[in-house]
């Protein structure tokens, strides 16, 4: 039998959500007096605060599962999620960001006294134990952190929340570099850009006129007479050390083109 790479106990269920196993995973109280994570009132506490990772958690009408959705800009997408290998360090940024204004809520001295039970009681699944409850939605280029909240496989092993992020898996080397692949390849398109554009800019085309320029000068004062210059860019001198000069007292010049050669 293949592996779909989905435990047995979470079952996705497309534009619904993700179905828990209660035979497996086990409810948690969140105070004293017996009431549960996912009453109304519970729920309303906690997600207040920390919404951005934790879904609606509803038990079915067969008492024997838990249906967990996450609803962005009405679309339902727990049921698109994945078991978290590892989280990018944005994202457990962002998770104790809400974690401290939840206990911040707590400590609070307007605080109801059965919302501050709650959240003191609040707990979050050990990562280590139960890793398949922390999820990442979205694109591969930009995951989000999910937190399948208010359950546990083995009793007693949840977390109190700042416990957390000490233990969940960094994402690894690769999963960074992938998600900076799409950074990387703009800026080698924007440095293929700028190198095309100054190839073919007029600084270049100046450059080209400047030497043809150079050139043609060149050429127009050998066709008036003046002195060519030999390699080392003087004129050649007859045996008297200067060149012979016609009547118009410029050198003449040879059926060559070079100046005539003086006798002594």
């Amino acid at each position: 039998m293949k592996n779909t790479g989905e435990p047995r106990p979470i079952e996705r269920i497309e534009g619904k959500g993700l179905r828990l196993e209660l035979s497996v995973f086990k409810k948690l109280k969140a105070f004293q007096s017996g009431g549960q994570y996912w009453e109304h009132q519970s729920q309303n506490s906690i997600r207040e605060y920390m919404g951005d990772f934790l879904p609606l958690m509803q038990v079915e009408e067969d008492g024997e599962s838990v249906l967990c959705q996450m609803f962005v800009e009405g679309k339902e997408v727990a049921s698109q999620s994945r078991a978290a290998k590892g989280i990018s360090s944005a994202q457990r940024q962002k998770l104790e960001s809400s974690i401290q204004r939840l206990k911040d809520r707590a400590a609070a001295p307007d605080v109801d006294s059965n919302v501050k039970k709650i959240i003191e009681a609040f707990r979050l699944p050990d990562p280590r134990k139960d890793p398949e409850l922390y999820r990442l939605y979205g694109s591969r280029w930009n995951p989000k952190l999910m937190v399948v909240w208010g359950c546990e496989k083995e009793e007693g092993t949840s977390l109190p929340p700042e416990e957390v992020s000490q233990r969940v898996a960094k994402e690894s080397a690769g999963g960074t570099f992938v998600r900076k692949l799409p950074i990387i390849l703009l800026i080698l398109i924007l440095l293929g850009a700028l190198a095309w554009f100054f190839s073919n800019s007029d600084f270049s085309k100046q450059d080209e006129v400047t030497d043809d320029s150079r050139q043609n000068i060149g050429q127009v004062a050998s066709a008036d007479g003046e002195p060519e210059p030999d390699e080392d860019g003087k004129p050649e001198l007859g045996k008297d050390g200067k060149p012979e000069l016609g009547k118009d007292g410029k050198p003449e010049l040879g059926k060559d083109g070079k100046p005539m050669v003086g006798e002594d």
